[in-house]
């Protein structure tokens, strides 16, 4: 899952993905690797994702302070 820029122009960037059951799976920021279909969370386990509809939830603060939402589909 790549967005052009981000690392590179937000430093103070978080994102956040859920799955269809809005259960966090992967919490990002510039310090943390882009998300790869692998959760980082320790209730899930760093473990592949399965295939599906993931949501996000982008704060590009302070550049951006409108809040950017929408969805990936994770394949294989």
């Amino acid at each position: 899952f790549n967005i052009p820029g981000l690392y590179e122009f937000y430093e103070d960037f978080s994102i956040k993905i859920y799955n269809r059951w809005g259960r966090l799976v992967y919490d990002g920021n510039q310090n943390v690797p882009a998300w790869d279909g692998f959760s980082n969370q320790p209730k899930i386990g760093n473990r592949n994702l399965p295939v599906g509809t993931y949501y996000y939830i982008l704060k590009l603060e302070p550049e951006d302070p409108e809040t950017h939402i929408g969805w990936v589909y994770l394949t294989r």
